[in-house]
């Protein structure tokens, strides 16, 4: 997974990591999306 320089859709980021924790998944969304949110 790499940044494609766009935003990624929630929706799609929580697909992907389904089997992670909702936190794991609330960092990693929020990094991707604006790294000042984590």
């Amino acid at each position: 997974m790499g940044r494609t320089g766009g935003r990624l859709d929630h929706d799609d980021v929580g697909a992907q990591l389904g089997q992670r924790s909702a936190a794991d998944r609330r960092e990693l969304v929020g990094y991707l999306d604006d790294p000042q949110v984590v």
